[in-house]
């Protein structure tokens, strides 16, 4: 008799983006021969199955598709928490999730338990749009440990299947708890359930569903973590700044935002910002950031959002990259001294008088710390005389004098030391 050799995918997502248009399939296995899939997603990685978008808007696919006897194992960084994101997700038989510390799984949709004997085993983050249990015997949802899990609507649980939140787990149920048939929901150890809706009285002896060993049932809603909903960048080139803009959905203890970039690859991550949260919100939250402090020339540029609570937890957003360059930039038109500046006194002369015939001048100062208002001018003496009013205003440190006139810009970067 011929035996069939298990199958072991590793996929690692290290930083960067991997994007799935069409459905996340794990074929069956057998009881012999399961087939494994192992997702590392970690330094901000990105992993999400998108699904496709035909001619009228209409999104098909984005499944997680997870046949008979198959196993998923989900890891990742530990203080950061990256997710895989599907749109819906189907359970099979005899099959099983396993999401670690570090590791998430995060499903738009729909939670579906088709089939018997299916478990998820939660030590990291899960968040679905609901679960339903409507297949057999067995099937099981598990938490370990610091878990953190949300429920966006009902946990619905048919059948004779088995809910158990335990250890330190922290579960936010949007809608209600529903438990029919021999099925039972149970909170240990010092597990807390929050529940916006109803759920059965765990002191009536004769319902049986819902049943307390030390953990929590709580008859509150409480604002579900932060969601972020979207995260964009968009690059000028005549200022040579990077527009960031991002929401979030809802927010729950919720601090503040640390922007970070790396240049040239996604090894290097630094803070270059910081924005103030809403704290507490279930509103549709939009933010901006202006980075203003690129490096000249050519270069790909990656960011991603650290959210803060105010425990200083944090979780990161997906890395997103952008292609920046300067457009029609003039060549060394001009010069400004003293570079250092110190004393407040700075002098800019022209080095190219064919590059200049009298156009109007568009001048600025950027810092790191702030952005001055532009102003237009009508000579080099006019401009020399801006400079020298603004220049008292600029903080010590790198800035860029911004010089725009006819169809070239050119940036000149300087240092103030006192």
């Amino acid at each position: 008799m011929t035996q069939t050799a298990e199958i072991n995918t590793t996929i690692v997502v290290d930083g960067g983006e991997l994007n799935v248009q069409g459905n996340l399939l794990l074929p069956a296995g057998r009881s012999s021969a399961k087939t494994t899939m192992n997702v590392d997603i970690r330094n901000g990685g990105s992993f999400e199955v998108t699904g496709v978008t035909d001619a009228f808007g209409t999104i098909t696919g984005g499944k997680l598709d997870v046949r008979n006897d198959a196993t998923l194992n989900l890891t990742g960084d530990a203080d950061s928490q990256s997710s895989l994101l599907v749109k819906s997700f189907e359970f099979g038989q005899r099959s099983t999730i396993n999401i670690a510390d570090g590791g998430g799984l995060i499903v738009e949709g729909l939670t579906d338990y088709t089939g018997n004997n299916s478990s998820i085993n939660v030590n990291g983050f899960f968040r679905t749009g609901g679960v339903l249990i409507r297949g057999g015997a067995g099937n099981q949802l598990n938490t370990f440990g610091n878990a953190e899990v949300v429920i966006d609507n009902d946990l619905d649980v048919r059948g004779n299947s088995e809910i158990t939140f335990g250890g330190n787990s922290l579960v936010d149920i949007g809608g209600d708890v529903r438990v029919e048939g021999g099925s039972v929901v149970t909170a240990t150890n010092t597990a807390q359930i929050f529940v916006c809706g109803s759920y059965p009285d765990p002191s009536d002896s004769k319902s049986g569903a819902v049943e307390l060993i030390d953990g929590q049932f709580n008859s509150s809603c409480r604002i579900l973590p932060v969601d972020f909903a979207g995260f964009d960048a968009k690059f000028d080139g005549q200022t040579n700044t990077v527009n960031l803009t991002w929401s979030t959905a809802k927010e729950w203890n919720n601090s503040h935002f640390e922007i970070e970039r790396s240049i040239g690859g996604v090894a290097d991550f630094k803070k270059i910002g910081e924005v103030a949260g809403k704290g507490w919100s279930d509103d549709l939250s939009n933010y901006t950031h202006v980075d203003n402090t690129l490096p000249n020339g050519k270069a790909i540029a990656y960011y991603r959002i650290r959210q803060v609570d105010f425990d200083g937890k944090s979780s990161i957003s997906k890395v997103i990259s952008i292609q920046t360059q300067v457009v029609n930039e003039a060549k060394s038109a001009w010069q400004a001294c003293p570079n250092p500046v110190r004393d407040n006194q700075i002098n800019i002369k022209l080095l190219d008088y064919s590059a200049f015939s009298g156009e109007k001048i568009q001048a600025r100062i950027v810092h790191a710390n702030m952005m001055l208002a532009s102003q237009e001018l009508g000579s080099v003496e006019e401009l020399n005389a801006f400079l020298q009013q603004q220049i008292s205003r600029v903080p010590k440190g790198v800035f860029v004098i911004e010089i725009k006139w006819a169809d070239k810009i050119e940036h000149l970067k300087m240092l103030k030391a006192q």
